[in-house]
């Protein structure tokens, strides 16, 4: 049950994060990718206060770990609901 629930998040995930994402970077913006928190991030064009670029490993680390609290939480709940039946 609780892979079931972690591979559905998991793909829902990955379609939120990547659906919305744009190259905008042709005119001096960000291509930035993760919800909640962004795990990369691009940049083209000229940078005067320049955020941290390429893999972000702290923002990766955070989306897994809300994926896996939100797939336990999930399966708690359910699990409790079936109990009550």
């Amino acid at each position: 049950m609780q892979y079931k629930i972690l591979f559905r998040l998991f793909i829902f995930w990955i379609l939120v994060c990547y659906l919305p994402y744009m190259f905008n970077t042709t005119v001096d913006a960000y291509n930035e990718i993760g919800i909640p928190f962004t795990f990369y991030r691009g940049f083209s064009g000229k940078c005067i206060d320049c955020k941290p670029l390429g893999f972000l490993w702290g923002g990766f680390i955070g989306d897994v770990l809300l994926l896996f609290l939100v797939s336990f939480t999930l399966k708690s709940l359910i699990s409790k609901a079936k109990t009550t039946d």
